[in-house]
């Protein structure tokens, strides 16, 4: 079955990362984790370097499962940039690496969270490999938009252009076709997205 958005060869298609880029993730991760242990961690790198591999792996199963997922807080410029996408037209794609096949309500989380907070979105791609996943299925796509340096760069080798949105985690060198921001509401003054 062919996907609405694999119809037309100059449909504007852009996606969007969900943890890290339509919400605060990884801060609410390192929340939990403080909740639910006796050590408390100042940031990610801290409880990665910290915790025990199995006793890390646990929490994150219990994380996934909490519901915590379902009342994220919205990045701030999220709805206002999704919204204006839409206005100009854009078929927006959701991507993410959440394990729906071992959790089953996160699917259900995960839209619920979306319309709840009037996020407009065309479709979800999930899965380890979403950003393959993505390309073939949109290989029109005009920008990808990510808080992972290293899929950014990647994205970016097979010239497809992608938006950082910045982050102590993710600090270091960018390919051409890699924009670093600080904001989302930022993608709306590049030329290549306006046209």
């Amino acid at each position: 079955m062919q996907n609405r958005w694999e119809d037309e060869q100059d449909q504007k298609i852009c996606a969007f990362d969900v943890d890290g880029v339509l919400n605060y993730y990884p801060d609410p991760w390192v929340e939990f984790i403080n909740r639910n242990s006796a050590e408390k961690y100042r940031d990610l790198n801290d409880a990665k370097r910290n915790i025990p591999y199995q006793l890390y792996r646990d929490l994150k199963y219990e994380y996934r499962e909490s519901g915590v997922k379902a009342n994220l807080k919205v990045r701030a410029g999220a709805k206002e940039t999704l919204k204006e996408l839409k206005h100009m037209g854009y078929t927006i794609l959701i991507i993410t690496s959440r394990p729906f096949e071992e959790h089953k309500s996160l699917f259900k989380q995960t839209t619920d969270w979306l319309s709840k907070n009037k996020l407009p979105y065309d479709g979800i791609i999930f899965g380890k490999n979403k950003y393959v996943e993505v390309l073939t299925k949109a290989p029109n796509l005009r920008f990808l938009v990510d808080d992972h340096r290293y899929y950014a760069n990647s994205v970016a080798r097979w010239n497809y252009k992608a938006f950082l949105v910045d982050n102590q985690y993710n600090q270091g060198y960018l390919e051409n076709g890699v924009y670093r921001i600080k904001d989302l509401r930022e993608i709306l003054d590049y030329e290549f997205v306006r046209y």
